[in-house]
């Protein structure tokens, strides 16, 4: 049997991913629809929900702004992850 949290390895294997907001980070300021769609168009990934200020919200209002520390909850592609490294500045999970 496949191990639910196994890693993604290619174009069809989809996983959950984690990623922290570091101070380099374009997202901070933006709000969460804008990043949702950003995120689906560019990346292929489709955000789950954010980490904000210690609380979890799924699929959370749209006028929700992006700080610094927050983590977004996305499920993504195995051919994105390395995409997502790269504008997140940061590898993915807690840290």
């Amino acid at each position: 049997t496949e191990d639910i949290m196994s890693s993604d390895t290619g174009k069809y294997d989809f996983d959950i991913m984690e990623f922290k907001i570091i101070e380099e980070n374009d997202y901070i300021g933006k709000d969460y629809n804008w990043i949702f769609y950003d995120l689906r168009q560019k990346y292929n990934c489709v955000l789950l929900g954010i980490y904000h200020r210690g609380i979890l919200f799924k699929n959370p209002s749209h006028e929700l702004i992006i700080e610094k520390n927050d983590y977004l909850l996305l499920i993504a592609n195995g051919d994105s992850k390395e995409k997502l490294k790269s504008i997140f500045h940061i590898e993915q999970g807690r840290f």
